[in-house]
């Protein structure tokens, strides 16, 4: 992966890779940089605000309980 990651392209990486999405979850700014990325300030300070007991709710939502590729 380029060392230039979007927001388009972090939510493929975190939807298709559970590892990454777990690792994400717990340690952003490592998580980034093993996948060659290196990450902002900015960029490990939102990602550590975001709330992913809401965004596990959502995915439920959407894909049902059992679902558990995602979160």
């Amino acid at each position: 992966m380029s060392s230039h990651l979007n927001f388009e392209k972090l939510i493929h990486k975190a939807l298709k890779e559970p590892g990454f999405y777990s690792k994400l979850k717990s340690d952003p700014e490592g998580a980034l940089k093993a996948a060659g990325i290196h990450p902002t300030h900015a960029q490990v300070t939102a990602l550590k605000s975001i709330d992913y007991n809401s965004i596990r709710s959502v995915a439920q939502a959407f894909n049902g309980p059992e679902d558990t590729t995602f979160c």
